[in-house]
């Protein structure tokens, strides 16, 4: 729409500019831009949802490499996705930038009239509090002082944790990207509820007892972070529930029955309308 109508100017323009050239004989070279609109809110929409998915992926491979029962474990290529979480430590003042930018842009696309910047800017400061988390736990990824005899006592729970939790904020990213509501975070955040409440347990039954405190405090710390982190995930997955409620994302049962497609009243409300194939 913005596109046509600068098109439209400048077309508009450029005749006028002809015409009164033109008695002069003045030779007018016009030249064709191709305008692309990058719109700085939908950057903001999908910078966010990157952002959830380089947490998951972390989460996603850390019980295996923390609990592989090998001294000398080689970082490849493959081990990337460990160190992507890292670009989102310093985002912050990226995503203030744009969201300040993004309420100035008029409608487009899927992002309609007051569409709600904001709730962006919590979802990253909920994703941006958990790779904090996540970069203290990565310090135990390649120096744990634990030996694997006593790391294996809470493998299951802890990898059981990491697992679910970034199950969770990968459905969560692609409920952002897709923008369509689903359930499915919810069954994953549950199993991380209960993989955390058998670490407690655990926990309780003190699995160490005998062993050199040295040597067990970097397991009990590894615990506790991931603890702590699946509350991180269940704030971040509700925060981006109330952003597809607050943007009236689509059901996601909807997707699967045909092409569907919004319409915005003048108001801003927005209907939803499903084409079948």
């Amino acid at each position: 729409m913005l596109a046509t109508w600068l098109a439209g100017a400048l077309g508009a323009a450029s005749n006028k500019i002809a015409t009164l050239c033109g008695g002069k004989r003045k030779v007018i070279m016009t030249s064709i831009f191709l305008f692309v609109i990058v719109w700085i809110g939908e950057n903001l929409h999908n910078n966010i949802a990157s952002n959830i998915e380089r947490v998951a992926d972390f989460l996603e491979g850390f019980g295996d490499e923390y609990f592989n029962n090998s001294d000398n474990t080689e970082a490849g290529n493959d081990k990337q996705f460990l160190e992507r979480y890292k670009s989102v430590l310093s985002s912050k003042s990226s995503e203030e930038t744009m969201a300040v930018l993004a309420r100035w842009e008029p409608p487009h696309g899927k992002f309609r009239f007051r569409h709600p910047w904001k709730q962006y800017l919590k979802i990253g400061n909920l994703t941006r509090f958990c790779a904090y988390k996540i970069e203290a736990l990565s310090v135990y990824l390649r120096n744990s002082k634990t030996p694997y005899e006593f790391r294996s006592r809470i493998q299951e729970s802890c990898t059981n944790i990491s697992l679910e939790s970034g199950k969770a904020l990968r459905e969560s990213s692609l409920m952002i990207k897709k923008m369509s509501k689903s359930s499915t975070p919810k069954s994953h955040i549950l199993n991380a509820k209960n993989a955390s409440e058998s670490l407690k347990s655990i926990l309780r039954t003190n699995p160490w007892e005998g062993a050199d405190h040295f040597e067990i405090i970097p397991a009990s710390t590894v615990a506790s972070l991931l603890i702590d982190i699946v509350i991180c995930v269940e704030q971040i997955c509700e925060a981006v529930d109330e952003l597809a409620s607050l943007a009236n994302f689509v059901p996601c049962d909807l997707l699967h029955r045909g092409i569907v497609q919004l319409i915005s009243d003048i108001d801003g409300s927005v209907h939803i309308v499903t084409v079948s194939e």
